[in-house]
This record gives structure tokens, sequence and C-alpha cells, in this order.
């Protein structure tokens, strides 16, 4: 008589998904909610005078609430830098303490749906609204877009690679990083990628001067909206998250799928055996 052996095939499965890349999905912004970014706990909002002065939080004029998201108008009150980012300059710290790093070595991607409204074209080098994404060891991207065009800065803020496209809509978009490469995607489709890049920048001598604030330096940084004083436009901003991919292995994970392993060996051997 033949007999049957069950494998556990459940704790199989699980035990070896410890060695599938897992990953950390952190909401960001999420427009539905019908609050502003800064309530919602990963965010805060910042703008700047002409003359590198703070504008007071909470000052009227900016921000406004709408059907799914938020309005930003990055030249109220004569600001010349205005949006949304994960780190505090005024305190020198991350809004969430416990913000993931970035590391594009195990790979990472940022999703955001935004929308330019309106926007100048002063210089083709400049955008009204960014995405500026740092990973850790200061390589990173910052993404502009225009009423008909996006673009990616060069590590010495000239324009790069671009492609004619309209981000007046409601687009859901992904920056995808792996390795030193960076991919941008709308709506499921490829429509810029690159190489990443460590920018040069000086802050003291940025237009309005950032101080010695340099975001450039600041491995996990990121940043949604108007990041130049050359140009200024109004955007909605719906949602943002970030997707960590992670190959770490916890030992005692790994001990348990070999244990497993172990066990199926010997029941393998002993069904063997058996059948002879």
């Amino acid at each position: 008589m033949i007999k049957k052996f069950l494998m556990p095939t459940a704790s199989l499965t699980i035990a070896l998904g410890f060695y599938q890349p897992q990953s950390l999905s952190l909401t960001l912004y999420d427009g539905n909610l019908g609050t502003l970014p800064s309530n919602q706990g990963e965010l805060i909002f910042g703008a700047l005078s002409s003359s590198g002065i703070p504008f007071p939080p909470g000052t009227t004029g900016f921000e406004s609430i709408t059907p799914g998201g938020v309005s930003l108008i990055t030249n109220a009150n004569g600001a010349e830098y205005a949006g949304y980012s994960n780190y505090n300059a005024l305190t020198s710290s991350f809004v969430n303490p416990l913000f993931p790093t970035l590391d594009q070595n195990n790979g990472y991607s940022i999703f955001f749906n935004f929308s330019v409204d309106t926007t100048t074209g002063n210089s083709p080098n400049r955008a009204a609204i960014s995405l500026t994404a740092i990973g850790e060891g200061n390589q990173g991207i910052e993404i502009g877009f225009e009423s008909n065009a996006i673009f990616a800065q060069n590590d010495n803020f000239t324009r790069g690679e671009d492609v004619s496209f309209s981000p007046s809509g409601n687009v859901d978009y992904e920056l995808r990083i792996l390795g030193n490469q960076y991919e941008l995607l709308a709506n499921n489709s490829q429509i810029l990628n690159g190489s990443l890049r460590v920018y040069s920048f000086a802050p003291g001598t940025s237009n309005p001067p950032l101080g010695t604030f340099n975001p450039y330096e600041i491995p996990n940084f990121l940043f949604f909206g108007d990041n130049t004083g050359q140009e200024f436009g109004n955007f909605t901003f719906r949602s943002a998250e970030v997707t960590i991919n992670s190959t770490t292995v916890p030992e005692s994970s790994a001990s348990l799928a070999l244990g497993i392993l172990g066990t199926w060996g010997i029941i393998v051997k002993l069904k063997k055996k058996i059948e002879t």
C-alpha cells in the first residue's frame, strides 16, 4: 500500500517568500481625505518671499482644498518658492522621523497625481512645478513640469531629457528609481528615462538665496512644488505615495525556511522508502 503524504505547502510558500523582494508603501498625501497635505503627517508646506524670508505657517492665499486634492498658487503673497516636502528646513528634521530610506540599489518608486493648471515660461531651464527626489548617496533626479512638456534637470540645472506632454489633466505618474537609472511613467506608459544625477547647487547664490540650506545634499529628500524664483504657476495636487523595495532576509525567517525545506527532504526520503 502506497501512503500519501501531505506537505504544508502554505508554510513552505510563506517561508520561501522571505527570499523574495519585499516592499513597503507609505502614503504621503491622499486628497480624498479633504485635508491639506500638512495635516496628514508626512509632508509640510513651505514658501519663501523674494527676500528669502519664510512665510509664517498657516499664511492664507497659497492653498485651497478642492474636490480630491489641494490647489496651490506658487506666487501668492509674492512668494518665490512654494510647495510640499517631507523635510522641514526650519527644524532640520524630517516631518516623519521614521521616513524610510530611498535606496536606489534596491529600488523605490514615487507615485503621484497632480496637474499643472497654469504656468509661466520665462526660462527653458526652469519649471514652475517640479518633483525633486534625492536618495541615499545624494543621487537623485529633479523633474520639471511645463504647460506642454516634462523634462529632467541636469546636474548643473540645464535642461536634460525632455518630452512633449501636457500635464494639465488628471494623470497618474510613477517615478521609478533602480540602480543609477530613473524612469517616469504617465498612466503606466514610460515617457522619460535616464541616469540619476548628483546636483551641484550653491544655496547662497540662488535667487532668492536659501542661506546654507541645500536640499540636494539631504538623503531621502522629497519636494513637490515650485523651487525656482524664475517661474510661477498653479497646480492641483491629488495624491503621493512612496514604495520602497527591500531584499533583506530576517535571520529567523531564513532559518524557518531552511527548517521547512529540511523537513520536506526527510518526508520525501521516507515516502520513497515506503513506496519501495
